[in-house]
């Protein structure tokens, strides 16, 4: 099993229509071959799920990737449980939405993944 860091880029929104790579999260999570998080990994290794919140006009969050109602879930500083619903694998390139304590989504996409001390870049 591998753990990798994956860097969610926030895409194209009303207030950021190209997006902003100055806005997004670094997750630790491990994926399997598939680009699935290994669920049965993470229950073993809670501690090791990180996750960083980066946002230009705010100071960066820290916490852990965790499991909230049934979904993945980024906890920082203490703040509300922002959900991370993935359907399937997550691969370069691919839009996630992180879901706020409001309900409201904001798209993401993931800029890179990075393995074993070397990061993967879409071509």
């Amino acid at each position: 099993m591998n753990w990798k860091k994956i860097r969610l880029e926030l895409a194209g929104t009303s207030d950021h229509p190209r997006g902003s790579v100055s806005r997004g999260y670094l997750i630790c999570a491990p994926l399997d071959e598939s680009g699935v998080v290994d669920e049965e990994v993470l229950a073993r290794a809670p501690h090791k799920a990180t996750v960083r919140r980066f946002w230009s006009t705010e100071p960066d969050e820290k916490g852990q990737l965790v499991r909230s109602d049934g979904h993945l879930a980024l906890r920082c500083n203490g703040k509300a449980d922002r959900l991370l619903p993935l359907n399937g694998e997550l691969r370069l390139g691919a839009r996630v939405d992180v879901v706020g304590a409001d309900g409201r989504a904001l798209p993401f996409r993931i800029a890179s993944i990075a393995q074993l001390g070397r990061e993967v870049l879409p071509s």
